[in-house]
This record gives C-alpha cells, sequence and structure tokens, in this order.
C-alpha cells in the first residue's frame, strides 16, 4: 500500500523544479525567480497519498494532536524575565577557567554550579524541571559535571556571557514548553543555549539565539523531534517556501547561516546536518526509502541541502513533527517523516550523556 506513496515522494525529491511563487517575507532580500513547486502542497498528490497512508498515530505526540487545523493552530510561546543578580561574594566566580596551566586560575565547579543557577530566571528554573526532566538539585549537579566537557574556550566564554547578562539584568526568554530536551545535547550548556531566546526575535519563524552565546553540539545517540514547539509553523512554512532561499550557486552557503541563527534543538541540529552539501548514504543494515520502500516508518535520506527542507516542507503542511537522526541513535523513536544522516567516511559519534542522566 505504501509503495506507490514512497516512488512518488522519490520522484518529488529527484525531478527538476520550476515555480511561479509569489511574494517573500518582507525581511527577505531581493533575489532570484524561486524554483521549487512548494507554494500548494494541498493541491500536490504526494501531500494527499502521505496524508492518506501514514498512520495516525505520527500525527499524534502522548494523546494529543500535535497541529491542528490553521485557524486553530497552536502558537509557539514564551516566557520572558530579566537575568538575576550576581550573589554577593560570586562577583569573580565566572571569570575562572575550567582547564587552566595553573591552580590559582581553576574553577570550583560547585561555585560556578551555583552561581549560574543563581541567576538564571526562577521560571526558567521551573521550566527546566518541568520540561527537561531535572529536578534543582540535578539541573545544578550537571551544571557541575558538565564544566570541563567539550572546547575550554568555548565554556569560558559561555561564562563570561552568563556574567555579563547578569550585570546587565538582561531581558531573556525561553519556550513555555521547549520541543527538546537536555539528552538531546552533549552538555547541559548547550541545552541552555538552545532554551535562551532573544526577546526581539520572538515574531520571526523560529526565534533566534542568542549570537553571542556559544552554542552547544546535538547529541548523536538521540532521536530528534522538530515540531510546533520551536517554531511557527506557518511562518516556517512561508520561509522556506520563499524566494530568499534560492539563490543560485549559494543555496546551502545562505541556508546555513540562517538556520545557525535558530534557537532550539530545530536550529542546532538542521545545522550540523547542513555541515556539507555532499551527498549521503543509508546506514549498513537500515533499510531506507528506495523504490521498494513499502513502510511509513522507512527513514529517509536526504541527498543535498535542499533535499531536507523540501522534506521539512511537506512534514510542515501536513501537520507531522520532523524526526532527525544520525546512525549512532537508539532508543525509541518519537513518530514523523524520519530523516537519517550518514556518510561512510565519518567516524561514530563518542556516547556522551548529561551528569546525573548517564
Amino acid at each position: 500500500m505504501y509503495g506507490s506513496f514512497w516512488i512518488g515522494l522519490v520522484a518529488f525529491l529527484a525531478a527538476p523544479q520550476t515555480c511561479t511563487c509569489t511574494g517573500s517575507l518582507q525581511s527577505g532580500p531581493a533575489v532570484s525567480p524561486p524554483r521549487w513547486p512548494l507554494s500548494d502542497l494541498d493541491d500536490n498528490p504526494i501531500y494527499h497519498a502521505l496524508d492518506n497512508q501514514c498512520p495516525e498515530e505520527a500525527r499524534q505526540l502522548l494523546g494529543h494532536p500535535l497541529f491542528l487545523a490553521l485557524h486553530k493552530r497552536i502558537e509557539l510561546s514564551h516566557i520572558c524575565a530579566p537575568m538575576r543578580a550576581i550573589p554577593a561574594g560570586r562577583e569573580e566566580t565566572l571569570d575562572c577557567q575550567p582547564m587552566a596551566m595553573k591552580a590559582r586560575d581553576w574553577c570550583d565547579a560547585w561555585d560556578v554550579s551555583d552561581t549560574v543557577s543563581s541567576i538564571l530566571p526562577v521560571d526558567m528554573l521551573r521550566t527546566i524541571h518541568a520540561h527537561g526532566n531535572l529536578t534543582q538539585k540535578a539541573f545544578e549537579r550537571a551544571l557541575k559535571d558538565d564544566l570541563r566537557l567539550g572546547i575550554p574556550g568555548t565554556r569560558i566564554f559561555q561564562m563570561k556571557w552568563f556574567k555579563a547578562m547578569a550585570k546587565r539584568s538582561m531581558t531573556v526568554c525561553w519556550p513555555q514548553r521547549p520541543g527538546f530536551t537536555p539528552n538531546q545535547f552533549l552538555d547541559i550548556y548547550g541545552y541552555l543555549g538552545a532554551l535562551l531566546v532573544n526577546s526581539s526575535t520572538l515574531h520571526l519563524a523560529v526565534p533566534e539565539r542568542f549570537m553571542n552565546y556559544p552554542p552547544g553540539y546535538p547529541n548523536r545517540n538521540s532521536f530528534h523531534l522538530l515540531d510546533w514547539r520551536s517554531y511557527h509553523p506557518a511562518l516556517l512554512s512561508q520561509l522556506i517556501q520563499s524566494q530568499s532561499w534560492h539563490r543560485q550557486g549559494k543555496l546551502a552557503y545562505n541556508l546555513r547561516n540562517t538556520v545557525d541563527r535558530w534557537s532550539g534543538a530545530v536550529g542546532r541540529v538542521l545545522f550540523q546536518a547542513m555541515d556539507a552539501d555532499a551527498p549521503r548514504n543509508c546506514p549498513p543494515g537500515v533499510g531506507c526509502l528506495d523504490e521498494a520502500a513499502t513502510s511509513c516508518n522507512t527513514p529517509i535520506v536526504p541527498r543535498r541541502v535542499e533535499d531536507i527542507f523540501r522534506i521539512f516542507l511537506v512534514a510542515l503542511q501536513l501537520k507531522l513533527p520532523l524526526v532527525v537522526s544520525w546512525k549512532e541513535a537508539s532508543g525509541p523513536r518519537p513518530p514523523g517523516v524520519w530523516i537519517i544522516l550518514y556518510r561512510r567516511e565519518e567516524p561514530p559519534a563518542p556516547r556522551l550523556c548529561i551528569a546525573s542522566m548517564c
């Protein structure tokens, strides 16, 4: 039953594209004419094939509709609050170096943990507890244990960012219902970077992260669910279709620069997925999408950067989440349109986890 759909989707992704789409986001620059026929997928037979053949559970999460009709759409919402002041006597705590050569420059990991926890807004800590499954004690332990993970220079700049934002009582925002968890990142500081949102960008298709906070890396051992909790579906659909994505010869570069600014797991996962516009392969032992595919659970291998966004747009129009994984991913896979990322020459990713969640 599924074979005809997947054959059609393969043909859709591979076919040369022409389009008479009109308009773009108001912030988009003047560009060459768009090339993708993606503005009216409601009339596309592939849209209806997937709509009719994919199982209903792929459209739901925890028993609730993941998307509603456009006029009843659940909106992405954020909470905003100022950073709290650094506790008295801790003003120099965040000036240390996690991997310093001299003992006098070393960080006291528990002091750093307590200071960072103390300056984050109280409501943000409540969100981390409710949606990140980390109690206050577990969160502080993760801050302490992960302090020396990763690139030392990155952590130094992250601590300087926390100090500067606290001194200025800078207003920060974060999703009211984050669509990602700490285990989707290699360390807790990467999770915080995805959680923190620049308040001046909440109106954008995907609200943006703070660009002066060094971002973290997604955990390749996890499945990454990208859904409406990280973006405004209608605006993102418009953005992907807009003319600003179609500068010939610069598509991958322009896409990657845009995605790099996005907050949440959607920004970091897609940014890493666009590491190079080189062909990808189906991992050994995994049945990927081909003409013989007969299951809606079959992963799709995007051959080019453009394919990732074509598939994403299909998922958006069908009100389905996008699931992205690397070969190393294990555990239950959330429902959604599934993209798998693999190249034969890439070394396996290290298996890392966050502090007390290991």
